[in-house]
């Protein structure tokens, strides 16, 4: 109830920002420019981000996707998501070219 409340008038009040606003965004403009399946990798990479934080944040949530879409840009900080290449290799047993891939889009995003 009340982190709901909180959570929509940040929103209403334009002070904060869900991260699925700002996808939509982004994968519109790059959208022309690259082939479906990297835009799948791209998506996908946004996914486990979400799993990721779900875990370290020990949400209910079971949708990595929909997870990393309601996050509030604002409240993702640096050691929010530090541990994520780790988790990718450890708890998703990916090798570092495999992972290098995954982190490529995230940091496309942010720049």
């Amino acid at each position: 109830g009340d982190t709901y409340y909180k959570s929509y008038t940040e929103v209403a009040f334009g002070e904060a920002t869900p991260l699925g606003e700002l996808l939509d965004r982004w994968f519109r403009d790059i959208e022309g420019t690259l082939k479906k399946q990297t835009l799948s990798m791209f998506r996908l990479s946004f996914r486990l981000l979400g799993e990721f934080l779900i875990t370290v944040r020990h949400s209910s949530q079971k949708d990595g996707t929909e997870f990393i879409r309601t996050t509030m840009i604002e409240s993702l900080r640096r050691r929010d998501v530090s541990g994520f290449s780790e988790w990718l290799a450890q708890e998703r047993k990916l090798n570092a070219k495999t992972i290098g891939c995954r982190i490529s889009p995230l940091k496309s995003f942010w720049d």
